[in-house]
């Protein structure tokens, strides 16, 4: 009777090790499509690099403002003088105008 029960003690341990291993790798391999799905933030450098496409449109350097507004203070300490290189290349732009626009698109 008591080998009965040690069997079966074993054999539950043994399940419930399998069941966590699995919930392990399970977990892991979400995770891992989580960070896939996620956008890459550019670092301070490439969003410079982008905004100084010229081919670049009024909306796109109204993401990338949005982008530097957003991550402003991990820009800044990147590069002491972000936002200084950032405003320079934003009001040298051909796509940018002295024509207001509307608050609500940024």
């Amino acid at each position: 009777m008591q080998n009965w029960v040690l069997v079966l003690i074993v054999l539950v341990v043994i399940v419930l090790a399998v069941a966590l291993f699995i919930a392990f790798l399970r977990d892991k391999s979400i995770k891992n499509r989580i960070k896939e799905k996620e956008p890459k933030v550019p670092n301070a450098q490439e969003l410079l690099e982008s905004l100084k496409d010229k081919s670049n449109d009024l909306n796109k350097l109204a993401q990338y403002s949005n982008l530097a507004y957003t991550h402003y203070m991990q820009y800044m300490s990147e590069m002491s003088d972000f936002d200084l290189e950032f405003i320079a290349i934003l009001t040298s732009h051909k796509s940018v105008n002295a024509k207001p626009r509307s608050r609500t698109t940024f």
